[in-house]
């Protein structure tokens, strides 16, 4: 449990939270600059490739936390340069979906060995295990965080 020196530091803690991802953007940005990625469209490729490709773009606005304008602006901009195609979903007509196309496979590659290395110079000298309970950790802030701000969605999760 906090105690109650630590909740005292509680707004650091989250201010430490924000430094950290902007600098781990901001290396990430540095990082794969060469390759002619902008932090938009890296995002966005990171995401779809974690999603799953085939996923609409509502979900991928939704996963990434924009509002979905912004995403087609982006989309747009990646199908003009032949990385992604947006098609019309077979389940439901209004929905679009998204798919890398050979390029954009090949482009993601690319990335995601960048960002590999990458993520591996901002976790040096730490261990696997002090990784993995930092993710453990975060997954719970971000539990009590969705909690707070959705709690009807915890009583139809218990109900069901």
């Amino acid at each position: 449990m906090i105690s109650r020196y630590s909740v005292q530091d509680a707004g650091s803690f989250g201010m430490a939270l924000h430094r950290l991802h902007m600098l781990w953007r901001a290396v990430i940005d540095e990082s794969v600059a060469s390759l002619g990625f902008t932090q938009t469209r890296w995002i966005v490729l990171l995401h779809l490739q974690t999603l799953g490709e085939g996923c609409t773009q509502k979900e991928l606005a939704q996963d990434i936390g924009i509002e979905l304008p912004s995403l087609l602006r982006t989309l747009a901009q990646l199908e003009e340069q032949g990385w992604i195609e947006r098609r019309t979903s077979p389940v439901d007509r209004r929905a679009r979906q998204v798919w890398l196309t050979p390029h954009g496979r090949q482009r993601v590659n690319e990335l995601e060995q960048v960002v590999s290395q990458a993520r591996a110079q901002l976790l040096a000298g730490i261990t696997e295990e002090e990784v993995l309970q930092m993710r453990e950790t975060m997954m719970k802030i971000e539990r009590n965080a969705r909690a707070r701000l959705n709690p009807d969605a915890l009583e139809d999760s218990a109900s069901g």
